[in-house]
């Protein structure tokens, strides 16, 4: 392991602990019921973009990102989503429940709400998180590319056999399924962590291009 490497490391994990531990104070705990999408925005933007980071250094060799503040802002906008998504999904399932008089484990529930939001919501996020990423890479190395000509370039065989096919399934799910058996205050810092691993999935899914 190089020097830079292991500086680039220990700023990576400062970052991570330091959102883990405010998140953690009263200051924290005020701001995130106060504030929770601005909250969310902030969290998602400063922990998910170092998937991004990660990515690039086993890609290139360096811990370049391109469109940094463009590719944070897209993260931001992820976990300010995840704020109504979250409850969205939820609480559609305990309705259900009700409405059938239905009563399930807690981890059966949180099981079947992970499933639910990760068919629905997570093929379209990761599509668009992925498109974009495209996007912001040709705007920064001004090599433009028209959204519709990424879409053709997509390589959607690859995407649904791996990001929907194994990563859903056999990640996504289970993992989530954690995230609703935690209090509501922590889910989103959870899946900001979780994104540093959406970040590394996207960038196997490059390499297979």
């Amino acid at each position: 392991m190089r020097k830079e490497d292991s500086v680039w490391i220990v700023g990576l994990l400062t970052v991570l602990l330091s959102v883990v531990w405010f998140q953690s104070t009263t200051l924290g705990i005020t701001l995130q019921a106060n504030h929770p999408f601005s909250l969310g925005f902030v969290k998602f933007a400063l922990i998910a973009i170092q998937g991004d980071f990660i990515v690039s250094r086993f890609k290139t060799g360096h811990w370049t990102v391109h469109g940094i503040v463009m590719k944070m802002a897209v993260w931001g906008m992820i976990g300010l989503s995840l704020v109504v998504v979250f409850p969205l999904f939820e609480q559609g399932v305990l309705g259900v429940l009700e409405t059938f008089s239905w009563t399930w484990p807690t981890i059966l529930v949180a099981f079947i709400t992970s499933v639910a939001m990760n068919l629905w919501y997570a093929p379209m996020m990761m599509a668009l998180h992925r498109l974009s990423d495209a996007w912001i890479d040709g705007f920064v190395l001004k090599q433009r590319v028209p959204m519709k000509q990424l879409i053709q370039d997509f390589n959607w065989p690859a995407f649904f056999h791996f990001t929907l096919g194994k990563t859903i399934p056999f990640f996504w799910i289970p993992a989530h399924t954690l995230t609703f058996m935690m209090p509501a205050s922590w889910r989103v810092v959870y899946a900001a962590i979780l994104g540093v691993s959406l970040g590394i999935f996207q960038g196997l899914l490059k390499r297979q291009r």
